[in-house]
């Protein structure tokens, strides 16, 4: 039966959790909670990014939405459905490893994963060359797909996934190791994909990809610390976020000190500028800056709220900045850092460098 079909009778949302949690059992260790009291919806329509950074627990999120794993306790529904009822064809999981056969070539790939959703032989000639357009891999139907670039391999694997227009798609970091081209077609794909009846979950540790998602859930250890749009998130820190002119020999010092304040919660080196993010309350009068610097009002962005949010639930980090320790006081040097000459790289008989 077409997803269409078969969900059709479903009532939003498409993903409802109340209370689910998980745990894990370890060899010789006490179990680990990977999952704390989640409450959440997911409807179609949208793409959702499941946000976190690494054990926070979207990978074992994405296992029990995925069918892979039963939830400990708490009440799940899926498609309007319990778990144990789940029918996961309707269901497109993209694991983080990608889970392709690197013997077989891109065509092979696809064809297989065709053949294991089901798709007719001849609804799948049309489907593929949608999927090649939309990815351009094309040009690489004869290429193994252990032979392909980091970015060729995530894109063939979301096309996997979403090969039969499952109404629920799961892709858990697919653009980690990927460049800014790749990256830019999963997007697309994305978007094309997010219709009407659709629901996407995006999993990332990446805030510029979890920023373009229509809403986010904000997990850190095992727990959702925010439900809605990135937008909002990004609004709490109105007047909070500042940019400081400076020398660009006193910038490193300023930020190493500015780290060190209480008031500080992140700051970076951004365009020969200093940026800072400060704690509620908290004025950039109390920083502790040199004398000659000019600070002006910045705008907030989605990772500033992600930052103040983790560290309301206890999870600061390191009041160092790694930059601007390791190089100290030490200036730039005019020389050249890193020179290269005629450099080559190849993948079997694929050049991706060529005389660099």
């Amino acid at each position: 039966m077409p997803a269409e079909s078969r969900l059709s009778s479903t009532p939003a949302p498409l993903v409802r959790m109340q209370g689910v949690s998980k745990s894990f059992a370890r060899i010789k260790a006490d179990p680990v909670l990977a999952l704390d009291n989640i409450s959440l919806t997911i409807s179609a329509g949208s793409v959702t990014g499941l946000v976190g950074p690494d054990g926070a627990g979207k990978t074992s999120l994405m296992r029990l939405m995925a069918g892979l794993v039963e939830p400990d306790s708490g009440e799940m529904d899926l498609f309007g459905h319990s778990w144990a009822e789940l029918d996961r064809a309707l269901i497109g999981y993209m694991p983080q490893h990608a889970g392709l056969y690197a013997d077989l070539t891109v065509a092979e790939n696809l064809g297989l994963f065709g053949e294991l959703r089901g798709i007719d032989a001849r609804q799948r000639g049309q489907v593929l060359d949608r999927l090649y357009e939309a990815t351009d891999l094309g040009r690489f139907k004869d290429r193994l797909s252990g032979q392909l670039s980091g970015g060729m391999r995530q894109k063939l694997a979301m096309a996997c996934a979403v090969l039969a227009a499952p109404p629920l798609i799961l892709l858990d970091e697919p653009s980690v190791g990927v460049d800014p081209v790749s990256r830019r077609d999963i997007w697309r794909l994305t978007r094309e994909l997010a219709g009407p009846d659709t629901a996407i979950v995006w999993a990332t540790s990446i805030l510029e990809d979890a920023a373009q998602c229509d809403s986010v859930l904000l997990m850190h250890e095992g727990r959702v610390l925010y439900q809605g749009a990135p937008d909002a998130l990004s609004a709490r820190m109105a007047d909070r976020v500042f940019s400081v002119d400076l020398s660009p020999e006193a910038r490193r010092p300023a930020l190493r000190n500015a780290m060190a304040d209480d008031s500080v919660l992140d700051g970076a080196l951004e365009g020969g500028r200093l940026r800072l993010v400060l704690s509620e309350g908290a004025s950039p009068a109390s920083v502790p800056l040199p004398q000659a610097a000019q600070v002006h009002p910045a705008s907030p962005r989605f990772a500033d709220g992600f930052v103040d949010l983790l560290h309301k639930a206890g999870a600061q980090g390191e009041r160092t900045s790694a930059i601007a320790d390791a190089w100290g006081d030490v200036a730039m040097a005019d020389s050249v850092a890193i020179r290269a000459t005629g450099l080559t790289k190849q993948f079997g008989a694929f050049t991706a460098a060529d005389a660099i």
